[in-house]
């Protein structure tokens, strides 16, 4: 399911960097190959047992999984891919800025969030 939306989302953001554009790619293709390659292993493990080979397979694939989801969260977060900022987040400092621990302090005593 996750594919699928993923999929979707990809056809709705247009990533202005190419180093962007290629982690989506990679993102993309690497979640099908890790799918393609689930679904393969489960038809064959249909009529076989499990192996050293399958079981190195099943952890490559977690492997995987994980690199893809790290870059799933780049483009998210560092690149920020399908995100619309709310107008008050435009105005809030970079986290690692000289003004935010103060504004952090600030904001905690009046009990608002950014």
């Amino acid at each position: 399911l996750a594919g699928l939306t993923g999929m979707a989302a990809s056809q709705e953001v247009a990533p202005r960097e190419k180093s962007a554009r290629d982690m989506m790619l990679l993102h993309g293709a690497g979640n099908l190959l890790i799918v393609g390659g689930a679904l393969g292993m489960s038809l064959w493990r249909l009529g076989h047992g499990p192996t050293r080979a399958s079981s190195l397979l099943g952890l490559l694939a977690v492997a995987g999984a994980a690199y893809t989801g790290y870059l799933g969260g780049e483009l998210v977060y560092s690149h920020e891919l399908g995100v619309k900022q709310a107008e008050r987040m435009r105005r809030s400092p970079p986290l690692f800025s000289r003004q935010a621990p103060g504004l952090l302090v600030r904001d905690a005593l009046r009990g608002e969030a950014r």
